[in-house]
């Protein structure tokens, strides 16, 4: 999760915040945690 912000805040410095980009990826990231605590429940 670290490495997503500093890529984000790299991108920022650089002048093209992208705010959708930041959500895809905190989304994507939340769909493959419940999909690994799925798997590790079975």
């Amino acid at each position: 999760m670290r490495r997503l912000k500093k890529q984000f805040k790299s991108k920022t410095s650089q002048g093209q915040p992208s705010l959708k980009e930041i959500e895809r990826a905190e989304f994507g990231y939340a769909v493959r945690q419940s999909v690994q605590t799925l798997y590790l429940g079975f």
